[in-house]
C-alpha cells in the first residue's frame, strides 16, 4: 500500500467569538484537492491551541467536490457526502491534540478544505483556536 500525506491547511489561528446568536460562519481553506489515486483517505487536524466555551464547534471539513471548464466559477458540492473532523471545548480531550477522521466515501476525484466555526446557543461565547491540517491518501 502507497501513503502520501498532503499539508491542506498551515498553522493558523481561527477566532469566531464574533457570531451571534445560532450562526455559521465558513470559508474556503483549498478549493480542489486531487484525490484521483487514492482509494481511501484520513483527514489529521493538530490543535495546537484552543480557548473554547459553550455550544461551540470549530470544523475542519472534506467535500467532495467537481471544478468543471463549462462553468469554473461554480463549486459543485456533494455536502451530504461531507467528513468534519470537529474542535470542540472538550475534544480533543487534551491540547496539543490530535483530531481524526477517515473521509467518508465516496468522495470523488477531488474534495474541497472549509473550515468552519459554528455557534449553537444565543451567546456570546470563545471560539478560538490554533490548528494545522494534514491529508493521508492511501492507494494501492
Amino acid at each position: 500500500m502507497s501513503v502520501k500525506t498532503i499539508n491542506i491547511l498551515n498553522k493558523l489561528s481561527f477566532d469566531f467569538s464574533a457570531l451571534q446568536g445560532t450562526s455559521l460562519m465558513c470559508f474556503v481553506a483549498l478549493r480542489s484537492v486531487d484525490l484521483t489515486q487514492c482509494e481511501n483517505a484520513e483527514v489529521l487536524v493538530r490543535v495546537h491551541e484552543r480557548a473554547m466555551t459553550g455550544d461551540t464547534v470549530i470544523g475542519v471539513q472534506i467535500v467532495p467536490v467537481s471544478i468543471t471548464a463549462e462553468d469554473p466559477a461554480v463549486d459543485f458540492r456533494f455536502d451530504s457526502g461531507a467528513t468534519t473532523a470537529e474542535i470542540t471545548p472538550t475534544s480533543p480531550a487534551t491540547v496539543p491534540g490530535l483530531v481524526i477522521r477517515t473521509i467518508t466515501k465516496p468522495f470523488g476525484s477531488h474534495v474541497q478544505v472549509q473550515v468552519k466555526g459554528l455557534l449553537n446557543t444565543a451567546g456570546p461565547e470563545t471560539i478560538q483556536a490554533t490548528i494545522s491540517a494534514d491529508l493521508v491518501l492511501k492507494s494501492r
